[in-house]
């Protein structure tokens, strides 16, 4: 398992992913993964982090809400979640990185990737993340400082909790996933959900600072 791809390293994912993608019954699959499925235009409409997108098996592309095609590693993901999808609710238990499988050895890349950029950015500022969080419809929930829910996928929800520190402990971070996360997708896909999230959060506290 690689968790830091390069960009040309997604091309047999992607072909793997298509080929999975065309063996299966779309209709099933859209009742499992919760994605919605256009019989006339045969195609997938799929939200991700509260963008729309697209997912055209007949030319293989995956079109986000505003018209641009989807960056290799997401629409990887993407096409991972529809073809692993199972029709399971959630556990209702948060488990770490650690916990899935082979997230014990990997979990210093997530860690560099997913929660020291959520620490460095948020820090001790809970508003922040909060503000952050309602940008993607996120939900407070009551761990740590403060934490919000997002919900990635239709299935997915991701958890993200900040303590703030004191002049002793520095603040920080960690995200949490429900336990029916290993049976929807693998470790690699569940780390990409994990920066995913972070960069969004980041990138959402910048337009606050902008506006």
């Amino acid at each position: 398992m690689n968790l830091d791809k390069k960009p040309d390293s997604y091309e047999s994912a992607l072909e793997k992913a298509w080929e999975s993608l065309d063996s299966l019954n779309p209709v099933e699959l859209a009742k499992k993964s919760g994605a919605s499925f256009d019989s006339e235009k045969k195609e997938f409409t799929l939200i991700f982090l509260n963008d729309e997108f697209h997912i055209k098996p007949s030319n293989r592309t995956v079109i986000g809400s505003k018209g641009q095609e989807a960056r290799p590693f997401i629409s990887v993901l993407l096409l991972h979640y529809l073809v692993y999808a199972k029709e399971i609710g959630l556990e209702g238990k948060l488990i770490s990185f650690r916990e899935l499988s082979g997230g014990d050895v990997y979990y210093n890349a997530f860690q560099r990737r997913a929660i020291l950029p959520i620490t460095n950015a948020f820090g001790s500022n809970c508003e922040a993340l909060r503000a952050a969080g309602g940008r993607i419809h996120a939900e407070e929930s009551d761990h740590g400082d403060i934490s919000v829910k997002i919900k990635v996928f239709p299935r997915i929800p991701v958890t993200v909790i900040l303590w703030e520190g004191d002049d002793e402990i520095p603040p920080s971070s960690n995200m949490l996933f429900d336990a029916s996360i290993r049976e929807l997708l693998p470790t690699e896909d569940v780390a990409v959900i994990g920066g995913f999230v972070a960069s969004t959060l980041i990138k959402n506290i910048k337009m606050d600072q902008v506006e």
